[in-house]
């Protein structure tokens, strides 16, 4: 297992749990943007991907271990090895600046906070991923909604008194971030969690932000979650109809 000790032993150690599906271009990234952050593991919980993913994990110096295929599952797999006293939770097209492991354990370490978020940012210059952003981390602000690509994290504590994930096909974030309203405020280091802009480049900003939403306000209106999980698999199985023409600065 990958074991990176602090030295500051004050400072509550931190377990990065990645769940994988196919991300063997994007794993390695993700992996080496935590790696020099002093974190005491990294543990990726691979889905049974068809791909390299968990060669190339293995190869970046990452635990791996399988787990049946679903992120909630996988994340849990994850926590019930990891030993860290903070579980954080990174998407694996997703990268953490810096700055922002060495923030949250600092401020971690002053007992006041018990889960958290990052704020995010997406890795495309286009203006609509700026909006985004913005709808984003307003959203987790001021409605205590952050979703899974804003690197969730919690006591090791917290999270086992919540239960950890639900095991639900989709949106098991927004249900963990429901149950840990009742553990105080969220804190936000300083920082952010960058996600890759590959998927929207991909499906087309307005369509995969528009198929977002629709999953959400089906959950909202109390549409089965299931049904919800085969929509947004169809959707994302269907080729795109037009072409996005490229401009500058986009």
């Amino acid at each position: 297992m990958m074991m990176m000790t602090s030295s500051r032993r004050d400072f509550p150690s931190i377990s990065v749990i990645i769940p994988t599906l196919n991300e063997a271009s994007s794993v390695g990234h993700c992996i080496a943007s935590v790696t020099s952050a002093d974190v005491r593991e990294i543990i990726v919980v691979d889905g049974s991907s068809s791909d390299e993913t968990a060669t190339v994990a293995a190869d970046h110096g990452a635990t791996v271990i399988g787990a049946p295929s679903g992120r909630a599952r996988q994340m849990n797999a994850g926590a019930l090895l990891a030993l860290g006293d903070v579980l954080l939770f990174l998407h694996a097209d997703c990268t953490l600046t810096p700055q922002t492991l060495p923030r949250l354990r600092r401020m971690m370490a002053a007992g006041r906070h018990r889960v958290g978020y990052c704020r995010l940012r997406i890795d495309g210059r286009h203006l609509g991923y700026r909006l985004i952003e913005l709808g984003s981390n307003l959203r987790a602000r001021w409605l205590k909604r952050p979703y899974g690509d804003q690197a969730m994290f919690f006591r090791r504590s917290t999270f086992e008194a919540i239960g950890g994930f639900p095991d639900v096909p989709i949106m098991e974030d927004l249900y963990i971030a429901r149950a840990a309203r009742r553990y105080g405020p969220f804190l936000t280091p300083p920082g952010a969690v960058i996600s890759s802009a590959h998927r929207w480049e991909q499906d087309g900003l307005v369509r995969r932000t528009l198929r977002n939403w629709s999953v959400a306000l089906g959950e909202w209106r109390g549409h089965s979650l299931f049904d919800l999980r085969r929509r947004y698999e169809q959707t994302e199985q269907t080729p795109r109809t037009y072409r996005r023409t490229p401009r500058h600065g986009s």
